[in-house]
């Protein structure tokens, strides 16, 4: 199993968990397939709160046709969102890894991190 862990804002890792956001973008994607993403959430939780499988990795995708393929992922709460604000959201980048997620699962007790990946890293192991 090839895994990663993702730091996510914590608004974000509960949609993701509630099975709202079902698809993660990220401005560079993994080399290789990943099975799995642990959800490292970002401050004020600081900590690995659960893991989500993956199903799909498109490559890098132009945010229109993200958009068209996917309507509005990554974005909580901005369902309206148009192409403008996509690429303001995602700092400018007009080009985005699509990452389709699948069985979320919150731990009953979180994972705290010595050193938290600044968007995401390849993890070795698996905890379960």
């Amino acid at each position: 199993m090839v895994a990663i862990i993702a730091s996510i804002r914590p608004e974000y890792a509960t949609a993701i968990y509630e099975g709202i956001k079902t698809v993660e973008l990220r401005s560079r994607g993994p080399r290789k397939f990943v099975d799995r993403i642990y959800i490292y959430e970002t401050a004020p939780v600081s900590a690995i709160t659960g893991h989500v499988d993956v199903t799909n990795i498109f490559a890098s995708m132009e945010v229109n046709d993200i958009q068209r393929s996917f309507g509005a992922v990554g974005v909580v709460g901005r369902l309206d969102a148009t192409l403008t604000d996509l690429v303001a959201i995602f700092g400018g980048r007009d080009r985005m890894t699509p990452i389709v997620l699948a069985d979320p699962i919150k731990y009953p007790s979180s994972i705290p991190l010595a050193k938290p990946p600044q968007s995401w890293r390849y993890v070795t192991g698996v905890w379960e």
